[in-house]
């Protein structure tokens, strides 16, 4: 399955080159989580480091890695994220930002204490969203499968016990959990930069072999790895662009992407998903949603009463109603003579259980005329904090 990435036989490091794996095996656990706090004891929160992504000209490199991640991360609003290595919490903060519930563990207490200083001065609204926890090394303060997703943003190729972490992942993702990962690649240790860092610091600088992560992924109950194949394409000249339309003119642009690109990929970051059992198709991703809607209206003196009908014409299934993300509820919408719109008018949590895909639930409202007296009355449902079905491609039902 991952022929690409076959082990390579192990070899000493050459004279005069530290080995990443005499590093680890010198010290112990305690050692370098102290290695940890030390780098961020004399740090305050003028560092350049809380400017991430935007701290100079590095972020032309992380913030595309960043965009990466967050397309594989399979993202919906209230999410419970765990944020493996935190550091200054720039990540933590971003992803809390974007409606995230955010766990952000580091192994450094001052690193997490001005994080959140950080994070609170900026951005007050986020406390509360954020939860920070400092690392053991080996036990994640996490109870079992209570986390959705696991980042780990350069962090990963810092631990000693690879195997440990990747069992601590296992345990605390829910079933249809995923760790997306972006890291260096299989060659790290030996670049000039983490030479420096293992030699003056003492600090983990290890490769990223997907080949030796794999089996221990699988005995922390991961189910699959995906790789994304991670580079910046060139520009392409018009006619390039327009040749891979065909797939017989594509043939040289191809080869030009490869040559120029992706033959460059065995060196290069690793940009990974470790996943459980595949995530449910559900109402907290817009993809897929779809209903038809059909509205019987009665009078009963100043009430209107409604029988509504929705259908389930869509891919993905529909949440309950709710409050959380992705919950179905019924909305009643109002229009003015002046075509003013009304989403906010009346919610109504009138389904109880899921529907699936050609699935029908019939639900009844009642409302006084006087409530929209001159105004028209629609309905539809909301995915709750994802979206109105009538966005995604029905336009509201009018029902009086």
């Amino acid at each position: 399955m991952f022929s690409v990435f076959k082990k390579k036989p192990v070899t000493q490091a050459p004279e005069g080159l530290i080995d990443v794996r005499a590093l680890i095996a010198a010290s112990t656990l305690p050692s370098h989580l102290r290695l940890a706090e030390a780098y961020f004891q004399n740090m305050s929160l003028a560092s350049g480091e809380f400017r991430k992504p935007f701290m100079g000209a590095e972020a032309v490199q992380l913030v595309p890695l960043l965009g990466v991640m967050l397309s594989h991360l399979r993202f919906h609003s209230g999410v419970r994220i765990l944020d493996f290595g935190c550091g200054t919490g720039w990540l933590s903060q971003s992803l809390a930002l974007m409606g995230a519930e955010v766990v952000a563990v580091d192994p450094s207490a001052t690193a997490l204490r001005l994080a959140e200083a950080n994070t609170l001065s900026r951005y007050p609204e986020l406390k509360g969203r954020i939860r920070y926890c400092e690392f053991d090394g080996e036990h994640l303060d996490v109870e079992d499968g209570q986390i959705d997703r696991v980042v780990c943003m350069d962090s990963f190729h810092h631990v000693p016990n690879p195997d440990v972490i990747l069992r601590e992942f296992g345990r605390v993702l829910a079933n249809d959990g995923r760790a997306v990962f972006s890291e260096p690649g299989e060659n790290h240790s030996r670049s000039a930069e983490s030479q420096h860092a293992m030699r003056t610091f003492g600090v983990i600088e290890n490769d990223i072999v997907l080949a030796d992560i794999w089996p221990l992924a699988q005995r922390a109950g991961f189910k699959e790895l995906k790789v994304a194949p991670y580079a910046v394409p060139p520009l392409l000249s018009l006619q390039e662009f327009d040749d891979l339309r065909s797939r017989a003119r594509a043939k040289a642009t191809m080869n030009k992407l490869f040559t120029d690109v992706y033959s460059s990929l065995p060196t290069g970051g690793r940009q990974f998903v470790l996943m459980k059992d595949e995530p449910a198709r559900d109402s907290r991703f817009r993809d897929g949603l779809a209903a038809h809607l059909t509205a019987k209206t009665f009078s009963d003196g100043p009430l209107l009463k409604i029988d509504l009908v929705a259908r389930n014409t869509g891919t993905t299934t529909w949440r309950p109603s709710g409050q959380t993300a992705g919950s179905v509820n019924v909305g009643l919408i109002t229009r003015g003579p002046g075509g003013d719109w009304d989403y906010e008018f009346r919610r109504y949590r009138s389904i109880p259980a899921q529907v699936h895909p050609g699935e029908v639930t019939t639900v009844t409202l009642t409302i006084a005329k006087s409530e929209f007296e001159g105004r028209e009355l629609y309905a539809d449902l909301v995915a709750e904090q994802v979206i109105w079905f009538g966005q995604n491609g029905a336009a509201p039902i009018r029902v009086f």
